[in-house]
């Protein structure tokens, strides 16, 4: 396990780019943006802070990367001469920088280093170029993670991870998400707190890394919504992305189920479905399939969170999604029924399904899909 990534957590935080810059030897960088972080502004506040000019910056990252967008990407870092990348935004636009660092440096597709193909081993660590993670969401954790995931339009998604991916260092402050919208605030928020369920429900022993999972669930439990109902309220802001970054720590231990089903849903790129949202919505049915096993022990998440059992803390999910209005089911965000098929094979295949606490197979992530057309709202 690897909790390497140095991190820069407060309001001021963005003072420190310029020096993290220079004590890991990078004076070109490329920064990788998207368009509603460039409209923002946000952008012109990195750019400033950086403390030397960068080779180029692209904003062109789509909602969910793609292995075009990376390609992209990846020819301007070489054709501007950039010599590390500094990704500012949520998840996409840090995972497309990831995948930057491995196209940039490797011959072949974004395929060929999937990592449930056996991609990790053919990316050489050593080449790879300094990475500076500036998030403006508290949801993904990408910014201390180790992962990237890729959409391939007519494929599922492909995940590239490997320990060198990770940024060198972390550049957290709150100031830059008291602007972010509250059905994205919902959103991510749902998405750190997924990370942290689910890392600590890993069937892999790691006693440190179920207790990093423990207490960023207790700070997004206690501040999310307080953060949509206020999103200038400022203690719950940093305590969301301290919650985000713990929960980025928590599933390098791995993932599980409700990731595996939200990568396949994710993977209808015509509908552009918020991961952070879809995770919200598993997470219940997910929760629910893994208590069935009786080696499967979800009290201590419930004793976090303050409720009386597991099946309180089951419930009070499903009860916050809705007061946090985001969908009642996948039904209700456009996608078909007849697609469950193919969504319970693609979820299977997933590299996150390797670590839910309890084995699923196809059928069961076919009744899992299938209960979404039973609660639309």
């Amino acid at each position: 396990m690897f909790f390497l990534t140095d991190t820069v957590l407060g309001y001021g935080a963005l003072a420190e780019l310029a020096s993290e810059l220079k004590n890991h030897g990078s004076k070109r960088p490329l920064v990788v943006t998207d368009r509603g972080i460039l409209q923002a502004g946000l952008i012109d506040r990195v750019v400033a802070a950086l403390g030397v000019e960068p080779a180029a910056t692209f904003h062109d990252t789509p909602a969910n990367p793609t292995k075009d967008a990376c390609v992209e990407a990846a020819r301007l870092f070489t054709e501007s001469g950039a010599d590390g990348v500094v990704a500012v935004g949520g998840g996409s636009p840090i995972d497309l920088a990831k995948a930057v660092l491995v196209l940039a440096t490797h011959e072949g597709a974004v395929e060929t280093y999937d990592a449930s193909l056996g991609g990790t081993a053919r990316i050489d660590g050593t080449r790879l170029p300094p990475l500076f993670a500036i998030p403006t969401t508290a949801g993904t954790g990408s910014e201390v993670g180790q992962s990237a995931v890729i959409s391939v339009p007519g494929a599922r998604k492909y995940i590239l991870r490997h320990p060198d991916m990770k940024p060198r260092v972390a550049i957290s402050d709150p100031e830059l998400t008291l602007t972010l919208p509250a059905a994205m605030t919902a959103g991510s928020g749902m998405d750190a707190m997924s990370h942290c369920i689910e890392g600590f429900l890993s069937p892999r022993l790691n006693p440190p890394a179920a207790a990093v999972a423990l207490d960023g669930l207790k700070r997004i439990w206690t501040h999310l919504e307080r953060a949509v109902e206020d999103g200038q309220d400022r203690e719950a802001r940093w305590h969301l992305l301290l919650g985000s970054a713990e929960g980025g720590m928590a599933m390098t231990n791995g993932l599980g189920s409700v990731h595996a089903m939200s990568h396949a849903a994710g993977g209808l790129h015509e509908l552009k479905l918020h991961h952070g949202t879809l995770n919200a919505i598993f997470l219940p049915d997910v929760l629910r399939f893994n208590a069935e096993a009786p080696d499967v022990d979800l009290a201590p998440l419930a004793e976090a969170t303050n409720c009386t059992s597991v099946s309180a803390f089951i419930d009070a999910i499903e009860a916050r999604n809705e007061r946090l209005g985001l969908p009642a089911s996948i039904a209700a965000m456009g996608v078909s029924r007849e697609l469950v098929p193919d969504l319970a094979r693609t979820a299977k295949a997933d590299f996150t399904d390797r670590t839910n606490s309890r084995p699923a197979g196809e059928d069961d992530y076919t009744r899992l899909f299938e209960h979404q057309f039973g609660a639309v709202a």
